[in-house]
């Protein structure tokens, strides 16, 4: 009669090589939705007027084939009223077929390098930490002048195109800037202005599967270490 361990060591082994296989298949039904659904969250600073954070969040996994971009103030001790979104894209020959749509979005232009302003308390600086050289691709003006009818902190909005859908990749890599005004303490006066950027930076795909791939190599190489006979 064959010893134990030697009646065991082939059925461990071929469990052994049934998780591999398993790790593997999870990996290829992994990689299809890491490549097509992306939340990027990024903080914009102030780089004129004052100090203050923002952030910007852009989701292309909540609503197929769109972005939805959510800019909100971070808590401290100065308050603004935000006014201004504007941005570079990386694929410039998308603007003519881009659309906003939101509750407080009272502007948008799309036009490359070109656009900065949209009135007197809504603009951003051109250069190298507002909009890259002559303005930003495009922008959105939210709200309305003053705080007596609206005072935002936070405001999001959707960014479709009419012929494709959109991911996150439409920003990778790119400079955006924020207007504030009305800016300043919360219990006194809010006379001042805050303009931020920030840049946006999109996972590489290959890195979460390669990620994945190492994780099941070490759950592969811990069954083979277990399954050796003692």
């Amino acid at each position: 009669m064959l010893p134990l361990d030697k009646v065991l060591k082939y059925p461990i082994r071929l469990l052994g090589a049934v998780g591999a296989v398993g790790a593997v298949v999870a990996i290829l039904v992994a990689i299809p939705s890491l490549a097509s659904a992306t939340i990027v969250n990024e903080t914009a600073t102030s780089y004129r007027g004052k100090s203050m954070t923002a952030s910007l969040t852009i989701d292309d996994e909540s609503q197929a084939g769109d972005l939805v971009i959510t800019l909100s103030l971070d808590p401290g001790s100065v308050v603004g009223d935000l006014r201004g979104f504007y941005m570079h894209v990386a694929d410039e020959s998308l603007l003519s077929g881009l659309s906003i749509d939101g509750v407080n979005v009272t502007d948008s232009a799309f036009e490359a390098n070109s656009v900065y302003e949209f009135g007197r308390d809504s603009f951003v600086t051109t250069g190298s930490t507002g909009c890259r050289f002559n303005g930003c691709d495009l922008g959105i003006e939210v709200g309305t002048h003053g705080i007596r009818d609206d005072d935002l902190q936070s405001v999001t909005f959707v960014l479709s195109h009419s012929m494709l859908d959109l991911t996150v990749d439409l920003f990778a890599d790119q400079i955006f800037a924020l207007r504030v005004s009305n800016a300043g303490s919360a219990n006194g006066k809010r006379t001042g202005f805050s303009k931020l950027s920030g840049i946006v930076v999109v996972p590489e795909p290959s890195s979460a599967i390669l990620m994945l791939f190492g994780l099941s190599g070490l759950t592969i190489a811990g069954r083979a270490q277990r399954t050796k006979p003692d």
